[in-house]
């Protein structure tokens, strides 16, 4: 019996071993969901195609009438040489090779991929974005190339995003441990300092985008009304609706961007469509994180505003602060070790959760020891 298990084993190994080894392919199918011959191909032929070479065979379909597919997609015409007059659906890139129309396609991408395979696999083609569209598609990592290799696909965006992870981490205990409320007051004023250049950023490359510029001006004009008001109060807790509709204002245009499919205004660094294209902007897939972020600081303007009359509300408020800050960080984390992408617009999300935190934080200070007291001798 021991030698069955021992054999059974050594088996299960080399077949492991042999399904990492096995050569992959990686093919770009453009089309258009508005195409007859596209839906034709998609629907007849493709699965056919994919049932003939099975896991080997990963196919990234691209429909060139979404706006990031789009984007995408001239990047794969300009990549292959293609002259602008032969940009049509549906087009097959294997290998490096253009089949065009529902004849060529079925006729050449067998022995093209066979070819491909047989060669020791074909890769997916180096264009910025693609690799974060096929993850939503596939669950195929995001990035390739290590860490260092995210970190270096945009150093200026990943290293902004590590500030804000660090702070957001720090500012966890270090809000808890501060207790004086001017103090706490100019630290959310610095961060939110940080919101309003961030703003001001994607205000300027907003280009023709009205919720963009919309968005942007609200975040900046209620940045700035958050400084001049932090040098006229003493309670750091009255700040707390100016920090948390900046934030509102940011998760709902995340939001509109993540429901509507459409190509968000990402600012003069980063990549905010890479990060809403990642199978991170989805909560077990489904729920997008902008509307999640909405309903965060709905919730906490909602406490915010109850304090008065319910005992239970300061208390939930700090708590929502708190598990903002720690999901914020969690999200910064991703963007540049996991998906290789920074979004400036998640960036300022993150910084209005953790002023926030700031401006309502409880504070923590150790329980006074027991005073001891001498004893007295006792009587003989």
């Amino acid at each position: 019996m021991k030698r069955l298990v021992l054999l059974s084993l050594l088996l299960l190994s080399a077949l492991v071993v042999r399904a990492q080894d096995a050569p992959h392919a990686y093919v770009l199918l453009l089309h258009s969901h508005t195409c007859p011959h596209c839906v034709a191909y998609i629907a007849n032929d493709l699965p056919k195609l994919q049932a003939a070479f099975g896991d080997q065979l990963t196919v990234i379909k691209i429909d060139v009438r979404d706006p990031v597919g789009r984007q995408l997609a001239v990047a794969v015409y300009q990549l292959h040489n293609v002259p602008q007059d032969r940009w049509v659906v549906p087009m097959m890139f294997i290998d490096g090779v253009a089949l065009t129309g529902g004849s060529e396609i079925p006729a050449r991408s067998f022995d093209l991929i066979r070819d491909g395979l047989a060669k020791g696999g074909i890769p997916l083609p180096d264009i910025n974005g693609l690799t974060a569209y096929a993850a939503a598609q596939t669950g195929l990592p995001a990035t390739d190339g290590g860490v260092l290799a995210r970190l270096a696909a945009d150093p200026v965006a990943n290293a902004l995003a590590l500030v804000v992870l660090i702070v957001a981490l720090v500012s966890l205990p270090l809000a808890l441990w501060n207790k004086a409320q001017r103090v706490r007051m100019r630290v959310a004023a610095g961060l939110m300092l940080f919101v309003l250049l961030l703003s001001l950023s994607l205000l300027v490359t907003a280009g023709g985008d009205l919720l963009a510029i919309v968005g942007a001006g609200v975040v900046l004009a209620t940045a700035g009304l958050l400084l001049l008001r932090s040098a006229q109060t003493r309670e750091s807790l009255s700040l707390l609706p100016l920090a948390a509709t900046a934030g509102l204002v940011v998760a709902l245009y995340l939001a509109y961007v993540e429901t509507a499919q459409v190509e968000a205004a990402c600012g003069m660094v980063g990549n905010c469509n890479t990060v809403q294209q990642s199978p991170y902007a989805l909560l077990f897939g489904v729920l997008p994180l902008g509307v999640l972020g909405a309903l965060g600081y709905v919730a906490m303007l909602t406490a915010y505003g109850l304090r008065d009359r319910l005992p239970q509300a300061l208390p939930a408020l700090q708590t929502f602060a708190a598990i903002g800050v720690v999901f914020s960080a969690y999200l910064t984390f991703l963007e540049p070790f996991v998906i290789g992408a920074t979004c400036l617009w998640c960036l300022m999300s993150a910084l209005t959760m953790t002023a926030s935190w700031w401006l309502v934080a409880p504070t923590w200070q150790p329980a006074p020891a027991p005073k001891r007291g001498r004893r007295l001798p006792k009587r003989a």
